[in-house]
């Protein structure tokens, strides 16, 4: 049976704010269809990295992170090689059209079921577990957000194959603390037009789509 776990993150807001000055939002999901080499991955980079004291961490953030942990943990990544993909969307939130704004629940609902439809496009999955931080959506319940998904996400999926929407704590999950360094990657070069991280995995990168840039 062929399956797949895919991990979902973001970074940057939605819709523009005065205290948000940023115009970069993106979402970021990586595919792999077994999660052990990840848990391995960072389990090793823990050990070897971080002083003694620090090791009890269950998380440590893209944006906080030292850079030798990051050197070591992107060059791990991409040694997955095919066996990880990412799939990213990218919004410059003064493109935005106006009517969408007063929407962000749906907007970011919609851009999910587009990154997470990217990773099972033509792929045949019969299982695929769906695995994302736990926010707030403004204007829609776990549930709403979840029939979305269900709803959009159906149509790059056989007959019979069971989606599993999984909310959870990224203290928990090494799956979308992977995806938080990978959209930080991402981030660093839509918003502060640096690339060192990004060259690292580049080459896992099967789709970067900006939306809603017309011009």
């Amino acid at each position: 049976m062929q399956q797949a776990y895919v991990y979902l993150d973001e970074a940057g807001q939605p819709r523009p704010t005065e205290k948000t000055p940023e115009d970069v939002f993106l979402v970021t999901a990586l595919r792999v269809d077994d999660p052990y080499p990840l848990r391995k991955l960072f389990r090793r980079t823990w050990q070897h990295t971080l002083p003694k004291r620090l090791c009890h961490l269950n998380e440590v953030k893209a944006s906080a992170a030292p850079d030798h942990f990051r050197e070591r943990l992107y060059r791990g990544l991409a040694d997955l090689g095919e066996n990880l993909m990412i799939h990213s969307a990218i919004l410059h939130t003064s493109d935005l059209p106006y009517p969408l704004r007063k929407y962000e629940g749906i907007l970011y609902a919609h851009v999910v079921t587009s990154v997470v439809g990217q990773c099972m496009a033509g792929k045949g999955d019969h299982f695929v577990q769906l695995s994302l931080d736990r926010r707030n959506t403004p204007g829609l319940t776990v549930a709403e957000f979840n029939a979305h998904l269900q709803a959009g996400l159906g149509f790059y999926l056989p007959a019979g194959a069971y989606l599993k929407i999984k909310h959870r704590d990224s203290t928990t999950d090494v799956g979308i603390q992977a995806a938080d360094f990978i959209c930080w990657a991402l981030y660093q070069k839509y918003q502060r037009e640096d690339i060192h991280w990004y060259e690292i995995i580049a080459s896992q990168i099967a789709s970067e789509r900006v939306m809603f840039r017309w011009k």
